[in-house]
């Protein structure tokens, strides 16, 4: 009975310690960035010794990943708690990136920290990297997506996983942009939106349809599709000259998906529909 209690108040001594590490770092984060979490920092501020952080934590990477992890957790109980009302698919999977992306938004150094770890930055071309194991993926947030849009128990499909993996990068790129002062939220807001509403279409409706796309131009020409004037992209560019059409769909993905690597942007193109022009190709 003594060993039992001696154990069990070991245990909860050092989830102590790890909340109170997880927590410093988090701290640190919110106030300068990746480049605050330094692990003397974090010790000092948690109150536990440096040789401590480092029996739990590798490196500082490995620290801001479980960070990142515990929200991820937080974020999953928020969806069970509290799950999105909208009537699609498209809709709730929309919303949870909204949310996603919204925490980012309301704590900039945090996103910088978990932006910039290993996870996400590439590493030396010197450094030796073994192949990826296809099986693994160490983020559960697609998951999360699926649970607020198919509810729990839903078995995923490969091409519903393949979308929502596809969201999911666009939804980091938007995070590295904005923090880089390329992009507006409410632009970034957009361009999930767009994607997410053309990855998922079997389970879009009228009443789930985006508000509105961002204005995009090809060879000087302006052009731009709102669901106000019950028209989308693919109505447009069908009803433009022959030799357009696809030229400016293409145009549009591209601003669309800008800085999203070419692999997913590639099954991101599989997955949009395709505009194809009205008239015929003049003769010869």
């Amino acid at each position: 009975m003594s060993d039992s209690r001696t154990s069990d108040g070991a245990l909860a001594a050092q989830r102590l310690r790890v909340e109170l590490v997880i927590d410093a770092c988090r701290r640190l984060a919110s106030e300068g960035g990746y480049e605050s979490v330094q692990m003397r920092e974090v010790a000092k501020m948690a109150g536990v010794s440096l040789h401590s952080i480092y029996r739990y934590y590798a490196s500082k990477d490995k620290l801001i990943q479980a960070m990142v992890q515990l929200e991820m957790h937080k974020l999953r109980e928020d969806v069970v708690q509290r799950p999105p009302q909208q009537k699609t698919v498209a809709g709730r999977v929309g919303a949870v990136f909204l949310r996603a992306f919204q925490m980012m938004l309301s704590d900039r150094g945090f996103a910088h920290a978990a932006m910039h770890s290993s996870y996400y930055v590439p590493k030396p071309l010197t450094t030796q990297i073994p192949s990826p194991d296809l099986d693994y993926d160490p983020n559960e947030f697609p998951e999360i997506a699926a649970l607020a849009a198919w509810g729990p128990g839903h078995r995923l499909t490969e091409e519903q996983y393949t979308s929502l993996l596809v969201a999911e990068s666009l939804l980091n790129s938007c995070v590295v942009s904005l923090l880089n002062g390329q992009l507006a939220a409410e632009h970034a807001v957009q361009r999930l939106t767009f994607a997410i509403e053309r990855l998922l279409p079997g389970e879009c409706t009228s009443e789930g349809s985006m508000r509105c796309v961002a204005p995009f131009s090809v060879g000087g020409e302006s052009f731009s599709t709102t669901t106000a004037d019950k028209a989308n992209l693919c109505d447009n560019v069908a009803a433009l000259p022959w030799g357009r059409g696809q030229e400016l769909f293409d145009a549009h993905v591209d601003s669309v998906m800008d800085g999203v690597e070419p692999r997913v942007k590639a099954v991101a193109r599989e997955r949009l529909p395709r505009a194809e022009p009205n008239s015929q190709p003049p003769s010869d």
